[in-house]
């Protein structure tokens, strides 16, 4: 891992959660999500008329801390697929993808 970039250091001056989502290739620092991201996600996804791809796309954008918009998109142009592993982690992290397990009793 490098060193932190500035934007993060910054955020968490400002109090602010952070979570990295890295790996060999790539390092990507959010802000954590919270119960109003997390609101606002599913309402996207049960009230909007734009498909679930691109409401991953822009909630994954929302929280991102860093890379730059710019840095992102030539990311997104190598590994298109990328948005849908970082939106995916990023709200297992809170809770959003928990298993649990049921039964009829």
């Amino acid at each position: 891992m490098q060193l932190i970039p500035k934007e993060v250091n910054d955020f968490k001056a400002g109090g602010g959660e952070v979570v990295f989502i890295g790996n060999d290739d790539y390092e990507f620092y959010f802000r954590k999500p919270n119960k109003a991201d997390i609101s606002k996600m599913v309402d996207s996804v049960r009230g909007e008329k734009r498909n679930l791809s691109s409401i991953m796309d822009s909630t994954v954008r929302q929280a991102m801390i860093y890379p730059s918009p710019l840095e992102y998109d030539e990311i997104l142009k190598e590994k298109p697929g990328l948005y849908a592993a970082l939106y995916n982690k990023l709200y297992e992290d809170v809770g959003i993808t928990e298993s649990f397990l049921s039964k009829k009793i």
